[in-house]
């Protein structure tokens, strides 16, 4: 940039403007264009473009300044690389500019005007194309096919809608094939057109006739090249996506009998009782067969002597990966399937066909299978497959192999659904170690480590019985610190998140209020509101609920006589702090108002009393409730009021509690 706008200055202080020519615009274009990453990057391109039509017309329309089509497809790629929304129409935009050349040249219409959204993207810098004839090439339609295919928008609409657009511009290439053949115009499509294309219908991850779209086109690539189209031919790439697809419709599929499994009224019987498949569930069985069938077609292709399409380690990965996606709590069986791939793998590499071979994410996805059945020996199978990854690496030396993050990362998803804290709290424990010795820059606790451990331990504070409440709330905040130390100190892969506060803050709650007992650890209460502290004191927006959950376990564990100085100055010094941040909400109010009351110190007088002492004078200022987003967390005058009169015996014992349960 800064070496045009330099010559473009000399050449108007009076330099010979014959040193800038439309080679160097395309020095720049080319340089923007290859600037993936920069969100400027399609704009400047643009910038240059429209610079270059504007010296191309003030200096006379010379043949040195004149636009070719290498300049609009630098523009074009630009558009392909950005994330932007309006990337694909601008880009459409720019091939359309080439696209009226056709038109210009007085063939048929094929170039087509511009679409409601792309005129809706036209800004004040676009300008009428030059007089100077522009013809779109191969690359141009590719380069949009591209963009088509990179996967932009959210939603499943958009992505189907630019897989249909690919789709369509594809179909034109063919049909300017066929009318222009001879006429040295050169659009004819090629395999990297066919392959975008396929590309941007596996996009549509949500939709489940993706692999039928995918298969039509792979069938359509196959035919076009048999109709003597040397330049277009199905490769590993386009099979390769081809199994994805099928594999991601399989897990649709999946997903949606157990969906719809988990909403029978026999739902919850079915899946923990039952190893076998439902005779009503659709676990994608077809569509992991035809996966299968195109692996197999490869093998044929390359016994044949077809050096394009060869069954590699890629190939076997998206079939593995297919495995994964089919695994949940009723179909349990796949990954038994997917162990069973990955050794037919490494038959495979044994007998001589080295592109196949099992590397790390080979044995992810089985990890990650038995993970999603959550058996109960899938922690311990998974992690049987963990260390065979070591045990592979120490004997051969292959680093492919060699365990990363994400191998720990699945073993612990696996160990985690069955609730066992303890494991992976060795497993967090084991890659800190490696962290530490600076050998593996793969090897390290990430975010995610820490926060399978602290979810692991909110599950056992779940599950846990009354000796043991407050354990796991109280460990999963000693592993958030660890956290909160290693992202104060800057270290990579290492954020904490607001869920993890309120994981801890809402766990103490739950664990405090469920049980039996009158009686709450002062433990738990100290956890609860150190875990709140901290979360006020981050850079995280609190949630509002944190409040009343912390007054709630507050009130709870200092219920006794005993404690009414420390109780009050617990409502107190927490009101004020509910009330300067501005949540003051229904559910607060009611915590102080209508919650337990004890025979004894917090009783329903003291309630009444400390209730009229804070929230006495009404209407509330509204400042005291401004960050509560949602109208029906607003409190009012009601939310005063106590319906909850039946009081507890603060002294009384879980197993007392049991037994008045039983007698009232």
């Amino acid at each position: 940039d800064d070496w045009l706008d330099h010559l473009l200055l000399s050449s108007k202080s009076g330099t010979p403007s014959s040193f800038v020519d439309a080679t160097a615009y395309l020095l720049v274009l080319h340089g923007w264009s290859k600037s993936r990453g920069k969100a400027a990057a399609p704009f400047k391109a643009e910038d240059w473009i429209v610079r270059l039509e504007r010296h191309y017309e003030e200096e006379g329309r010379p043949e040195r300044l004149r636009p070719t089509v290498d300049h609009y497809n630098a523009v074009i790629e630009a558009w392909a690389s950005s994330q932007e929304a309006v990337s694909i129409v601008r880009a459409e935009r720019w091939l359309n500019k080439l696209r009226d050349g056709l038109s210009i040249g007085g063939t048929d219409a094929i170039g087509k005007e511009n679409n409601d959204n792309a005129a809706a993207a036209v800004t004040e810098n676009d300008y009428a194309t030059t007089t100077a004839l522009l013809l779109p090439n191969i690359e141009s339609y590719n380069l949009f096919l591209d963009a088509c295919s990179k996967g932009h928008g959210k939603s499943n609409d958009i992505l189907r809608n630019n897989a249909i657009k690919a789709e369509d511009t594809l179909k034109e290439m063919m049909e300017m094939q066929e009318e222009r053949n001879g006429d040295g115009t050169n659009i004819s499509p090629n395999t990297d057109s066919f392959n975008y294309v396929i590309r941007a219908w596996t996009r549509c991850r949500t939709d489940i006739t993706m692999a039928d779209k995918v298969m039509n086109v792979l069938r359509t690539m196959e035919l076009y090249q048999r109709t003597g189209h040397d330049d277009v031919k199905a490769n590993t790439i386009s099979y390769c996506m081809a199994i994805d697809a099928w594999g991601t419709v399989a897990g649709i599929k999946s997903q949606g009998s157990l969906k719809r499994l988990k909403k029978q009224k026999t739902a919850k019987e079915t899946i923990s009782s039952h190893d076998t498949t439902p005779d009503n569930a659709d676990f994608g069985t077809e569509e992991l067969s035809k996966a299968e069938s195109i692996l197999d077609y490869m093998h044929n292709l390359y016994d044949s002597g077809d050096t394009d399409v060869m069954p590699t380690t890629d190939a076997y990965n998206t079939y593995v990966n297919a495995f994964t996606r089919t695994a949940n709590e009723v179909n349990t069986k796949s990954p038994l399937a997917a162990e069973k791939v990955l050794r037919k793998m490494t038959a495979f590499h044994n007998d001589g066909l080295l592109d196949i071979q099992p590397d790390q994410r080979s044995y992810i996805h089985v990890m990650r299978a038995w993970g999603k059945v959550k058996r109960k020996n899938s922690g311990e199978r998974a992690e049987w497959w963990l260390r065979n990854m070591w045990s592979e690496f120490e004997e051969t030396g292959n680093t492919n192999v060699k365990p990363n993050v994400g191998a720990y990362l699945a073993v612990m998803e696996a160990y985690f659904h069955q609730s066992n804290a303890a494991k992976l709290e060795s497993l967090l424990l084991e890659l800190l170690e490696y962290e530490n010795s600076g050998e593996d820059a793969t090897l390290h606790a990430n975010t995610a480590a820490f926060t399978f451990i602290i979810r692991g331990w909110l599950k056992h504070e779940d599950a846990c019985t009354e000796s043991d409440m407050g354990v796991g709330c109280d460990n999963a905040l000693k592993w958030l610190d660890r956290l909160i130390d290693r992202e104060e100190k800057g270290l990579p892969y290492a954020s904490t998140s607001p869920e993890l506060f309120t994981g801890i803050i809402k766990g103490g709650k739950t664990s405090a209020m469920s049980i039996h007992t009158t009686r709450v650890s002062k433990k738990v209460f100290k956890t609860v509101l150190e875990a709140f502290t901290e979360f006020r004191a981050s850079r995280h927006i609190i949630e509002p609920n944190a409040y009343a959950w912390v007054l709630q376990v507050g009130l709870k564990a200092l219920s006794s006589p005993t404690d009414s100085g420390g109780r009050t100055k617990l409502i107190r010094h927490l009101s004020k702090a509910c009330i300067d941040d501005g949540f003051v909400s229904k559910s607060f109010v009611a915590a102080l108002s209508n919650g337990p009351i004890w025979t004894k110190g917090w009783t329903a007088d003291e309630s009444k009393k400390m209730t009229m002492e804070v929230f006495g004078d009404w209407p509330l200022p509204k400042s005291w409730s401004r960050n509560v987003k949602r109208a029906g967390d607003l409190p009012s005058r009601v939310d005063m009021r106590r319906t909850r009169v039946q009081p507890e015996d603060w002294h009384v014992t879980r197993t007392e509690a049991e037994g008045l349960s039983q007698k009232r």
